[in-house]
């Protein structure tokens, strides 16, 4: 039999992110999914035993020679993994783990042990700009190898995840910008459905679909359970765009995006108003609107002003040079930037391909990589790319600073 089949979209499993803060109806919609096996790794799910039909695995202190060490949240996943892979669980049609954001702390303790044992006397809290990337590059790595492995499984897979705060602004003066899933980014970039769960009003629930492989709708959706959410996402054809929220470009960690300013009657307003055959701008085209506005949500509202719109996704891709230059415009008069003229007797010392490499190395290493490119201009009044070399160890103590790790 040749391993290469024809593709049938209704035999496809999804694998669906939902997060959320507490009492929004997260644990409930994973436990409408179809026929679920249920990790649940902070001992609450049997509590919906008698409104859900659901298999219920829980960690257990408890150890004897007859059944496997699931004393933690990374041995039980384990475990249950291994067991639907060996068929024990035929019936089983979902996988949900409840909530991920545990397993994932776990994870992320037991990877940064394992590190160090390659390191000896040295703890990864300790290390240094350039030794932090490595690190962070082979924590990424092996979370994703254990999430393919689950994603592997031929199941239906629901992730449950609390939720965190994002923040903004330099250091010693950070305040909330939002919120976004309690989970490394790599999360999100390797599942098909992401949803973040809202509080509920009246009888079903309601989210905000950041991410979909389904079909194009993404915005906010009102749904009764799992299965009419999906089958929502299947059958849209989009007609209007919801107001959503997305992550700034270069990151999938859920910070607000430009797209909350708006409201779905201005929207739909303005899109009745311009010609049926008006292009857009794509959402590349946003993303570097948004990257020359250095994620200024004043600046953005300013901008889609002059445009008279409400959001940069209703304004013409025809009139994006005069977008462009307007956004500089903007930037340039709330940003103003001198920058000094190269001293002639330090042209010889100012930074390498080398060494301009290993600091994009250390940035992009963040979360948060554009606050620390902003921390770093601020400091320095002009791109990290134009350093001297006295400079790159102050440099280096910044970035360590203002950095988030993933």
């Amino acid at each position: 039999m040749a391993i290469a089949q024809k593709a049938i979209p209704s035999a496809a499993k999804i694998k669906l992110l939902i997060w959320g803060q507490p009492g929004t109806g997260k644990s409930r919609v994973a436990l409408s999914s179809p026929a679920p096996l249920v990790v649940d790794l902070e001992g609450s799910t049997a509590l919906y035993a008698g409104e859900f039909d659901f298999l219920l695995a829980e960690k257990d202190l408890r150890k004897g020679e007859e059944k496997p060490d699931i004393s933690s949240c990374t041995t039980l996943v384990k475990a249950i993994t291994d067991e639907i892979i060996a068929g024990v669980y035929p019936g089983v049609e979902t996988l949900v783990i409840d909530p991920v954001t545990d397993y994932l702390d776990e994870l992320e303790g037991l990877l940064a042990a394992q590190y160090e044992k390659r390191l000896k006397d040295i703890s990864v809290a300790d290390l240094s700009g350039i030794q932090r990337a490595k690190y962070y590059a082979y924590r990424r790595e092996e979370t994703r190898k254990r999430l393919d492995k689950i994603k592997a499984l031929p199941l239906n897979i629901v992730l449950v995840a609390r939720s965190r705060l994002v923040w903004e602004g330099q250091s010693g003066n950070l305040r909330p910008a939002g919120e976004t899933a309690d989970v490394p980014a790599i999360v999100e970039s390797v599942m098909d459905v992401v949803v973040q769960m809202q509080k509920r009003e009246g009888g079903k629930y309601k989210g905000v679909v950041t991410k979909t492989r389904l079909g194009t709708r993404e915005g906010e959706v009102e749904f009764a359970d799992f299965a009419d959410l999906m089958g929502q996402l299947k059958a849209f054809e989009e007609k209007a765009r919801a107001p959503r929220v997305t992550a700034r470009p270069g990151k999938s960690n859920g910070t607000p995006y430009i797209g909350q300013i708006d409201s779905t009657a201005q929207q739909q307003g303005a899109a009745a108003a311009a010609p049926a055959t008006t292009a857009t701008l794509s959402k590349k085209q946003v993303d570097e609107v948004w990257h020359l506005l250095r994620g200024d949500r004043q600046l953005a509202s300013e901008l889609v002003k002059v445009f008279r719109c409400k959001r940069l996704e209703e304004i013409t891709a025809q009139a994006l040079p005069e977008l462009l230059a307007k956004a500089e415009e903007l930037v340039a008069k709330k940003y103003p930037v001198e920058e000094p003229d190269p001293d002639p007797e330090e042209e010889d010392e100012t930074l390498t391909p080398m060494e301009v490499a290993l600091l994009e190395m250390q940035i992009g290493a963040f979360l948060n990589a554009e606050e620390v490119e902003e921390a770093l201009r601020e400091r320095f009044s002009r791109h990290y790319t134009k350093l001297w070399r006295k400079e790159l160890a102050e440099a280096e103590e910044i970035i360590a600073k203002v950095g988030l790790p993933f």
